[in-house]
């Protein structure tokens, strides 16, 4: 039993005595409101700032976007002048004229009208 008293007094913590303090006031009246409204104004400017951010952000994203289809832009109009080139070279032309029945024509033919003292047409000529 007498290891049984020893094992008690070792294990039992001393408390010494302390002060209990009284409670304290931190902020009353006028300073309590004033302290809450320059808190509501810090978060609201906070607010305002993190949605600036974010809209600058997406502003960005969005003319990163319109930067990348630009380029694409300019690829397709380059392709597109590429071919359009390509389907007006004269040799192109000449043998889509040769496929489609045409031939060249080397001499035109001349109609001349003449004209009589009064300014009516007389008569027509064929010059070849």
């Amino acid at each position: 039993m007498a290891s049984d008293s020893r094992l008690m007094n070792q294990s039992v913590l001393r408390v010494r005595g302390t002060k209990v303090l009284p409670p304290t006031q931190i902020m009353t009246g006028p300073t309590a409101q004033r302290a809450l409204i320059l808190l509501f104004l810090i978060g609201l400017i906070l607010f305002l700032y993190l949605a600036e951010v974010s809209q600058m952000n997406t502003t960005a994203f969005d003319i990163q976007a319109l930067e990348r289809r630009y380029r694409q832009l300019q690829e397709a109009n380059r392709e597109l002048e590429r071919q359009i080139a390509e389907l007006e070279s004269p040799t192109r032309v000449l043998e889509f004229a040769r496929q489609n029945g045409f031939t060249p024509a080397y001499e035109a033919d001349e109609v001349i009208i003449q004209l009589t003292s009064d300014g009516a047409p007389g008569g027509a000529t064929t010059n070849e």
